[in-house]
């Protein structure tokens, strides 16, 4: 688990992520992009838990209605299976996957006009282990 602001380092694939805020909810669009992503800081609150993916790991993509299968997930988006495991996944206090870093970001993590605040998240590998996502 770890608490909002913080940083922690995710193995293996020698990632770093940084929670910072909550700030203000910023005028315009949040930003969403592989390695930087603004989620409702009420689903924050709790804490987030960085992880890599198991078996039957679900997801509900930004825009959509239902979940999806995170395996459906690096399918479509062609991550080469033995690349899987190294993925890390941003959960929520209670499990739910957030953030798929670098794919896809979930529907749960939406900052709206009634969201209280933004969390943002950033990732990047440490330098002796470069490797584009």
């Amino acid at each position: 688990m770890s608490s909002v602001p913080g940083e922690v380092a995710v193995e293996p694939g020698g990632w770093i992520l940084a929670a910072e805020g909550p700030s203000a909810v910023p005028d315009g669009r949040p930003v969403s992009g592989p390695t930087c992503v603004h989620v409702c800081a009420e689903v924050a609150a709790g804490g987030l838990v960085v992880r890599h993916w198991r078996a039957g790991d679900r997801i509900q993509p930004f825009g959509m209605r239902g979940h999806r299968k995170l395996q459906d997930v690096f399918v479509d988006r062609k991550v080469p299976r033995d690349e899987r495991p190294q993925v890390p996944l941003v959960c929520a206090h209670d499990g739910t996957v957030l953030w798929v870093v670098g794919h896809v970001l979930s529907e749960r993590a939406r900052v709206t006009g009634r969201s209280s605040g933004v969390v943002v998240l950033k990732i990047w590998r440490r330098v002796s282990a470069r490797r584009p996502l």
